[in-house]
């Protein structure tokens, strides 16, 4: 009769061990398959500009239009431009070099020297941005007499 409690007892142990393994292996797995789920909230710049282009129609030799290129940060995070270049050192741009918060604006402010230029000039002016990848294209042209 021992025997057969011991047994018995056993037996419910043994058992009792089994399952209790399996359900903690369902919560675990469980609990798994949530963390794959959790979604990260990305945080990216956007920059738009008002106007890419600029026309300052005839100016004379020596003049020194300036030409602000405003835009809007409509990304969710800081908006950085880590550098502008231009085409030949008669055109200068100032950019903030601070970064800019989302759903603020900033201004990229270029000045055109047209001492030496004569006709027709267009000048590029290419802006680096941690927004995307490629370069923003921004232009101003016109006529210098």
């Amino acid at each position: 009769m021992k025997k057969s409690v011991f047994a018995l007892v056993l037996f419910t142990i043994v058992a009792n061990i089994f399952i209790g393994c399996k359900s903690r292996t369902g919560k675990q797995n469980a609990k798994t398959v949530h963390n794959d789920t959790v979604t990260q909230k990305v945080f990216k710049p956007n920059i738009v500009f008002l106007k890419k282009n600029f026309n300052f129609g005839q100016i004379y030799e020596g003049e020194e239009p300036v030409f602000y290129f405003k835009f809007v940060n409509t990304g969710n995070g800081k908006l950085y431009i880590n550098r502008v270049k231009t085409d030949c050192g008669c055109t200068v741009a100032q950019y903030p070099e601070q970064g800019v918060n989302p759903g603020d604006t900033g201004t990229i402010t270029v000045t055109f020297s047209s001492s030496g230029y004569y006709g027709y000039q267009i000048k590029n002016i290419l802006v680096y941005t941690n927004a995307q990848d490629s370069a923003i294209k921004l232009r101003i042209e016109g006529q210098v007499k």
